[in-house]
């Protein structure tokens, strides 16, 4: 998307073939695989990811024939406000969601003491402080599933980013209270960065109970 907007000779066309051939490859990928009986939400997200996958695919392959004849920003905004692109969209964010609710069960069940929170209900800075990694990201997927933030980086990365306000006082100096604010601030300014959880990880979360999944990890 970068490509287009900001690239006068960027062969639009292609790309939309390059993506639709990508979203139909990570399918083909996908469609193989299986998740246990015993995760039902790890097999709601599986289905969501596929559908998301397929309706970017159709989009793109849908784009492939106009998308020559469009200004970059004009492709840009017409693929912003494309049905088929946002329902994929919103199937991948709700597949994210379904991912991170699965990581809340998972850490009930290592640890008796912990207590989730309703992540639909706005929470301030200082009670969000109160809450372990697991948690923190939950809640930021949800954020974004109902802000229909689609960026590339994980909840992890904006919870990082989070925390690093508080904990070196910005967010204080810039008088917020709550965490929407800075979610808010952190995306429209594009601060958010994919890896940004793994550059902060050893300062902000080295006693964190964190299941062994790889993006957690490199």
């Amino acid at each position: 998307m970068y490509e287009i907007e900001n690239t006068g000779s960027a062969d639009a066309s292609s790309i939309m073939k390059e993506l639709s051939n990508l979203a139909s490859e990570k399918y083909d990928v996908l469609s193989g695989k299986t998740m246990p009986d015993s995760s039902p939400l790890l097999q709601e997200g599986l289905q969501n990811y596929l559908k998301s996958l397929k309706l970017f695919n159709e989009a793109a392959k849908n784009f492939q024939s106009k998308a020559n004849s469009m200004r970059g920003i004009e492709l840009i905004a017409a693929i912003d406000h494309d049905a088929s692109f946002a329902e994929a969209k919103k199937f991948a964010l709700q597949a994210q969601k379904n991912y991170y609710d699965s990581i809340i069960k998972w850490n009930e069940s290592v640890d008796s003491q912990f207590k989730p929170i309703d992540t639909a209900k706005p929470i301030s800075i200082k009670d969000w402080s109160g809450l372990n990694l697991n948690m923190k990201n939950d809640y930021i997927a949800s954020v974004m599933l109902n802000g229909n933030t689609f960026r590339s980086f994980t909840p992890q990365d904006l919870t990082a980013r989070i925390d690093d306000l508080i904990v070196t006082g910005q967010a204080k100096k810039m008088n917020y209270s709550d965490i929407q604010q800075l979610v808010d601030l952190l995306t429209a300014t594009e601060a958010v960065r994919t890896g940004d959880f793994l550059r902060q990880k050893n300062k902000l979360y080295a006693n964190e109970n964190i299941p062994q999944v790889p993006f957690f990890f490199h």
